[in-house]
């Protein structure tokens, strides 16, 4: 993208490269770290949730020795727990944002004032919502029976000339104090950790990897895999942990893998290879109507 970062009505800015993106995105999280001291509630920016966030960035640029100081520093003094199997369901139906340094490092606030319409991401899964988006028979087999996320969805029949649905009761809250949409959430820095560990530490990043697994389903064998069975145990993991949160395409994407898909979907849209241009969107038309210099640099294949 182009970095902007004063204001000039006139400016018709070209787009910086990738590195210069991630060292600003960089040097912003680590002055905000430095800067805040205060935790309040979950709903307001603090010194680890932006560590978390960097934990984060740096993961996606690969830099998996960065990755790991961050995300220990959150582990270690941010006094932020997982949430665990008995009060998982507990902390998914609270409407509100948390003081009690749950699981929830920050989230965006969905109370009526701050989103007066209907457009927060419950609202897009619940049924009683627009109820969009369903859960693919594939993925919804990955849980264990005794794993505590299968209960944040449900199997159902609407109907004898409808097929059977698996819909998504992970966002309760869509009227009056509307769930929050959480952004970084402990079990996130603990799998960072997990995958940064790798090829430093196999067993710290086992040890990442079940405290997160094993908070979900008490029952499950920990996992001893190594190398690069290990990274599918840990990719495994995030796609359940995160389910419906907006994470699964960026972490095939960062990790150059291809998008495999059960049949709910059409035999053609079953498997999309990595690369693939329209796995990347356009810079918006509008974008380069107000903006020419950006129309030499669209993305390949638009």
């Amino acid at each position: 993208v182009p970095i902007v970062s004063t204001f000039d009505v006139a400016l018709k800015p070209t787009r910086n490269t990738v590195a210069e993106v991630y060292d600003f995105i960089l040097k912003d999280l680590t002055e905000a770290y430095a800067e805040m001291t205060v935790f309040t509630n979950s709903s307001l920016m603090h010194k680890y949730a932006a560590r978390a966030l960097e934990a984060k960035v740096r993961l996606t640029r690969n830099d998996m020795t960065g990755a790991l100081t961050a995300a220990n520093d959150v582990i270690t003094n941010s006094n932020f727990t997982v949430a665990t199997a008995a009060n998982y369901a507990a902390y998914w139906g609270s409407a509100t944002f948390r003081t009690d340094r749950v699981e929830t490092l920050f989230e965006v606030s969905m109370d009526p004032v701050g989103n007066l319409g209907f457009d927060a991401l419950g609202y897009i899964y619940n049924q009683s919502g627009y109820g969009d988006m369903m859960i693919a028979d594939d993925v919804f087999a990955k849980f264990t029976a005794t794993d505590v996320r299968r209960n944040l969805y449900i199997q159902s029949v609407v109907g004898q000339t409808r097929h059977p649905a698996v819909f998504v009761r992970k966002f309760l809250n869509i009227a009056t104090d509307r769930d929050e949409t959480k952004l970084m959430r402990m079990s996130d820095v603990y799998l960072i950790a997990a995958e940064a560990s790798i090829a430093s530490n196999a067993t710290n990043a086992q040890n990442f990897l079940n405290f997160v697994a094993t908070r979900r389903d008490p029952s499950i064998a920990p996992y001893t895999s190594t190398g690069a069975a290990l990274l599918n145990d840990i990719v495994g993991q995030r796609q359940l942990e995160f389910l419906c949160e907006g994470d699964r395409f960026h972490d095939l994407n960062r990790l150059k893998l291809g998008i495999t898909r059960g049949t709910n979907f059409p035999a053609t849209a079953r498997s999309i290879a990595y690369p693939f241009d329209k796995r990347l969107l356009p810079i918006p038309e509008v974008e380069i109507n107000a903006n020419a210099n950006l129309a030499p640099q669209q993305n390949a294949g638009y």
